[in-house]
């Protein structure tokens, strides 16, 4: 439950930005993008299968890729944590 927190909040700051519910009070904690690399370069498991994910990296096609990675964990740790099966 926690892990698809933390993916939906990365979906979110990938998609909507300074816009994102998640950044709310935090603009003049932690930018932008520290709070996307902090969450995304703690779950390899989004890019490490890329062909130049051996690194996470702050450029736009990669970020594009994970936030297309970030739905397909979602739905299925949704599927895990309904049919109570561990991860």
């Amino acid at each position: 439950e926690k892990e698809k927190k933390k993916l939906e909040e990365l979906k979110s700051l990938l998609s909507d930005g300074e816009k994102s519910p998640f950044r709310k009070n935090l603009h003049k904690e932690i930018s932008l993008s520290e709070q996307i690399k902090k969450i995304a370069e703690e779950r390899e498991y989004l890019f490490l299968h890329f062909p130049d994910g051996y690194v996470f990296k702050m450029e736009q096609s990669f970020l594009k890729r994970i936030r297309a990675e970030t739905d397909f964990f979602i739905k299925q740790l949704e599927i895990a944590i309904r049919e109570n099966k561990p991860l």
